[in-house]
């Protein structure tokens, strides 16, 4: 699985964003793989609610983990971080991780969808992954991270 390219999106709209994302990758570096590039970091308002503005970034990583391992250490790290999950919807949180892409794969569960769903829609996922991997085609879509970045509906974000 070292061979599979996996990007992961890192986001932080309350306390100290910073600390909460340069945090993040360090975890994710102890207990999922290597990071191998990490994304400028990319501001945006809150997307899908009324919140604070975000700090977003890509990073892409090697792991041995498969998707689903790999879906429970992002969770944990979230919580170790102090993320309280809403299940009413979107809210504030100190650290969101998505998965976004593990390779090439393509799967729809319950727990996760690979790739992430919504990744057309989101410009602050979008900008940071175009900046690591403006080629990367989405297996979903057929089309590149710059050619879904060119189309992207959402007008908001610029660089922290």
């Amino acid at each position: 699985m070292q061979d599979e390219r996996i990007f992961i999106g890192l986001g932080s709209n309350l306390g100290d964003r910073e600390r909460h994302l340069r945090e993040a990758r360090e975890a994710l570096a102890r207990r999922a793989g290597r990071v191998t590039q990490a994304s400028p970091l990319f501001a945006s308002p809150a997307w899908g609610f009324d919140g604070l503005p975000f700090l977003n970034q890509v990073v892409e990583l090697r792991s041995e983990l498969h998707p689903a391992a790999l879906l429970q250490v992002l969770l944990q790290i979230e919580a170790d971080a102090g993320r309280t999950r809403h299940h009413a919807g979107y809210a504030n949180r100190v650290l969101d991780l998505d998965l976004l892409y593990y390779g090439n794969r393509r799967q729809t569960r319950v727990q996760l969808t690979l790739p992430h769903p919504e990744i057309p829609q989101r410009r602050f996922v979008l900008a940071p992954l175009a900046a690591l991997a403006p080629d990367w085609t989405d297996p979903a879509s057929g089309r590149t991270v710059e050619q879904l970045l060119a189309q992207c509906p959402d007008p908001a974000g610029s660089w922290a």
